[in-house]
């Protein structure tokens, strides 16, 4: 892996690809050249004649981050170089806050993808606040990927960060779901569309694709600050129902302030007939709207789980929340079978006292299988009381392997 700096021009970029080139049995080449401001086009135009000789090359993985000279126009020639990279399976390019990168250059990025035929089993494209990507971006993306769907049908890994990209919209969302139906042998799909323009009806053409993927494993969606309600989280949950195969989801819904309780419910509830499930992550930091309630819709659809070994559920900064809720959300862990590891963060959650830590704790000392908890209850009404009663219920988890507590103020 090869790290770079501020000092590194298109030059060095140059005389880097005269040196790999002739490494014909390179199965992996990873590299990153973060914050390398002074990299252009031109650079990037250098680097990729080093590829059209590494024949034994399985993994690529570019990274770009904050290169912010970088529009894109230096992947013109990138077909030309994979052509006959008939070993290629992962591919990998970040843009992560490269301002300058525009539409055209996701045209010539997947032109150069549907160079692969059929060796290609994983993608990964981020791009991250960015203005200059648009509706038209992603129909090239699109179109792309549709004229080369007898190339894509083996993939198994697909993941495609465009947050805080102001400009990308449900019909997007919609015009790229289409594509994946068409990948039977997608296991990994990680879909990270932020921001208001993606709502209900984003959330419904994700939850029809869903019913098609019956190989997809692992979930990774985040949709932080968009403008879903309880529909939009109820069609999301019509589609996860469906995946018999499923065995993890991570959702991030941070600062998603309109669904309730009812639609995380809706949500979960799918779940309890997935007889792989195991894992259930969800970032609901700042969802306003959430109450005591919600956490105990949360907790009936989750005992339900006979699966469940895994849960993480960030529901910070929401003051709503009370000890009732936590009350009722601890009477429901007590009733799962299997759970092994639980991570619950209620930090800036101030009308939580140590009466409700309390009751969380005591729930998760019946449990077995527990071997690891995370608590945060930090700028919560902790006392010193409260702690010292917090150390007599520790007592009791004879099998316990990692505690982890936060009380920060």
């Amino acid at each position: 892996m090869m790290n770079s700096s501020n000092l590194v021009t298109d030059v060095g970029l140059h005389y880097l690809s005269k040196s790999l080139e002739g490494l014909n049995s390179l199965k992996t080449l990873t590299l990153n050249f973060h914050c390398c401001r002074n990299v252009t086009d031109e650079g990037v135009a250098f680097l990729l004649p080093c590829l059209k000789r590494l024949y034994s090359l399985q993994t690529l993985i570019l990274k770009f981050c904050s290169c912010d000279q970088i529009t894109g126009e230096g992947f013109e020639d990138l077909k030309k170089y994979l052509r006959r990279l008939y070993l290629l399976e992962d591919v990998n390019f970040d843009f992560y806050y490269c301002s300058k990168f525009k539409n055209q250059g996701l045209v010539y990025i997947n032109q150069g993808l549907r160079m692969l035929r059929s060796s290609l089993k994983a993608i990964r494209i981020r791009l991250c606040d960015n203005e200059k990507v648009s509706t038209l971006g992603m129909e090239h993306l699109v179109r792309s990927t549709k004229l080369g769907q007898e190339q894509f049908r083996s993939l198994k890994i697909a993941h495609l960060l465009f947050s805080v990209c102001s400009k990308i919209s449900d019909l997007d969302l919609k015009d790229l779901i289409q594509v994946f139906r068409a990948m039977k042998s997608l296991q990994v799909l990680s879909l990270h569309f932020n921001g208001e323009r993606i709502t209900d009806i984003g959330l419904q053409y994700v939850g029809e694709c869903l019913k098609m993927l019956h190989f997809l494993q692992i979930i990774v969606f985040d949709f932080s600050k968009c403008s879903m309600t309880d529909k939009g989280m109820r069609y999301l949950g019509e589609g996860l129902q469906t995946l018999n195969c499923l065995e993890s989801i991570f959702l991030r819904l941070q600062s998603c302030e309109k669904f309730t309780g009812l639609g995380l419910r809706s949500l979960v509830q799918g779940l309890k007939t997935l007889r792989s499930f195991h894992s259930i992550k969800m970032d609901l930091r700042y969802c306003k709207k959430l109450r005591d309630e919600s956490l105990v819709h949360l907790g009936e659809k989750l005992k339900v789980i006979d699966s469940l070994q895994t849960i993480y559920f960030d529901i910070s900064g929401n003051k709503e929340l009370t000890d009732e809720g936590l009350r009722e959300f601890a009477g429901s862990l007590k009733e799962s079978r299997s759970l092994h590891t639980v991570s619950l963060l209620f930090f800036g959650c101030s009308n939580m006292t140590e009466d409700g830590v309390k009751s969380m704790v005591q729930a998760l000392g019946t449990l077995d299988s527990l071997r690891a908890f995370h608590l945060d209850f930090s700028q919560s009404q902790m006392t010193d009381q409260g702690l010292k009663d917090l150390g007599q219920e520790i007592k009791v988890f004879s099998g316990i392997q990692n505690i982890c507590f936060g009380f920060s103020g």
